[in-house]
């Protein structure tokens, strides 16, 4: 930060401060998995330096530097990071200045990997609860067959809601554990 370039004496009190405007696109700092991160840059005063973006990788000691282009807009730069595959965690520097560090995650496409359907017979046929596993949540069953429907995914669900051919609805709520699933019954 410019308070540490300022304590080891790099960063003379005379110095006009930089203060930096970034903004991302996507501007939620989350970027789907492959998908690329454009950072933009705005100065507050004309760039007495080449702006650079330090950047790493989760899990990586040394930041990786790229020069960042000038656009036309008054004082500012933009790169494009492609194929963000790990969280990344930069900063912009121009000369001895230094914007705050910001961390950008990454998320996976949300992907149904099938349905888990649970048929509780009714009583009066002693028959024992069945499991099917399957790409579709298809099923026919007797009348009074309680049924609980799990939907699999690879990334974590809030919920969701199962809608059927005659309009009807049925809501499905987050399942906690160890499998990404949401359930309604």
């Amino acid at each position: 930060t410019e308070e540490d370039l300022k304590a080891t004496g790099v960063l003379a009190e005379s110095e006009p401060k930089i203060d930096f405007q970034i903004t991302l696109d996507p501007q939620d700092r989350r970027v789907l998995r492959g998908a690329s991160l454009r950072v933009k840059t705005r100065l507050s005063q004309t760039a007495p330096d080449e702006v650079r973006l330090k950047f790493r990788t989760k899990g990586s000691a040394d930041f990786q530097t790229l020069k960042m282009d000038e656009i036309e807009e008054l004082n500012s730069f933009a790169l494009r990071l492609p194929d963000i595959n790990d969280e990344v965690e930069f900063f912009v520097q121009c000369g001895r200045h230094v914007s705050e560090s910001m961390t950008v995650s990454i998320f996976d496409r949300l992907e149904l990997k099938g349905y888990e359907l649970t048929l509780t017979p009714p009583a009066y046929t002693r028959q024992k609860p069945a499991v099917e596993f399957g790409p579709s949540g298809d099923l026919s069953a007797l009348a009074g067959t309680k049924v609980t429907l799990r939907a699999l995914a690879n990334t974590p669900l809030a919920g969701g809601q199962v809608v059927f051919e005659d309009g009807r609805k049925l809501p499905m709520a987050r399942e906690d554990g160890p499998e990404h699933a949401a359930k309604g019954e």
